[in-house]
């Protein structure tokens, strides 16, 4: 596991992109997560089956996951839609709740690169999941 503690560096010894990867056995199998980001970033969540738009901010990012918290009360396998800087609307669902915090499988791999460069214009292209009539 790269080290993730508190004032570690990632790429260019920026603090806010710490790289974390993690392994993960069960039984006999050794499952190897996407390597993630560590980050701050605002992002906005819709519930499948509640109304509305929630305020949370990403802690880290990869290209299948990410890991949030947020005031918002989801449980696994709740069905989501989170808009993320320069990506766009993405859907996935929950695998696990902490307290405030929870994890998400994207159902489409995403560039999470894109999520930490220059803010750039959307234009709405991409498609709203969940989109509020």
């Amino acid at each position: 596991m790269t080290d993730s503690r508190p004032g570690s560096r990632g790429p260019g010894g920026d603090p806010l992109t710490a790289s974390l990867e993690v392994d993960v056995d069960v039984g006999d199998e050794e499952y190897r997560r996407a390597p993630r980001d560590s980050m701050f970033l605002l992002a906005s969540l819709r519930i499948e089956t509640k109304e509305g738009e929630h305020s949370i901010k990403v802690r880290n990012l990869s290209s299948t996951g990410l890991m949030a918290e947020g005031a918002v009360h989801v449980r696994p396998g709740s069905i989501v839609a989170i808009k993320i800087r320069n990506i766009g609307w993405i859907g996935g669902s929950v695998t696990w709740v902490v307290d405030n915090r929870f994890g998400v499988m994207l159902d489409n791999e995403i560039d999470p690169i894109k999520a930490r460069s220059t803010v750039t214009v959307d234009h709405g292209g991409g498609g709203n999941v969940f989109e509020n009539s």
